[in-house]
């Protein structure tokens, strides 16, 4: 972490010299969040295992499309996480415990553009089990895609926005 009281970052973060650094009493002045810098370069992984099969469910704090996020799950785990039953609902919610509030995920979570049916990216049956929160899902054509969310009550949710909107996502990876 920089510490930049005295000026000094760290090297993967220096822009210039450490005199490029406002390190007065008076920029000092006021209050201050501490933050954590959190590598994008590994997927946080919550494993199960079901009676037949083991899941990985993975979270991606990489801001992408619900397309780029497809790609890179099919390229580096399986595919988009579905949620077809309350159990993995509950394993979101605790790979999701420590996210901010009321950002959206991407899950595998798709609206059909010709039948307005819902679908898993993955080819899972989309079953009956869902989790739509207040007035969702919304029925306008430019929100296809489906993201989970957790609200004040710290529970998760379900609800649609513009596939193009980046966001972080799930995978999950059949074992």
């Amino acid at each position: 972490m920089a510490d930049i009281v005295s000026g000094s970052p760290p090297a993967p973060y220096s822009h210039g010299t450490s005199s490029d650094w406002n390190t007065s009493a008076a920029s000092l002045s006021g209050s201050f969040t501490a933050i954590t810098l959190t590598s994008l370069t590994s997927d946080t992984a919550l494993h199960r295992t079901a009676s037949a099969s083991s899941v990985s469910f993975y979270l991606v704090l990489n801001p992408m499309t619900w397309t780029e996020s497809q790609s890179y799950c099919r390229h580096h785990h399986s595919d988009l996480a579905a949620i077809s039953i309350p159990e993995e609902q509950s394993l979101m919610s605790s790979l999701l415990s420590g996210q901010v509030l009321g950002v959206g995920f991407w899950f595998g979570l798709r609206r059909s553009q010709f039948w307005g049916h819902w679908y898993w990216s993955g080819g899972q049956d989309f079953g009956d089990y869902t989790n739509w929160g207040p007035g969702e899902p919304q029925k306008p054509l430019s929100k296809m895609c489906g993201l989970i969310s957790r609200n004040l009550a710290s529970n998760l949710s379900w609800s649609v926005e513009c596939c193009g909107t980046r966001l972080p996502f799930l995978c999950y990876k059949t074992e």
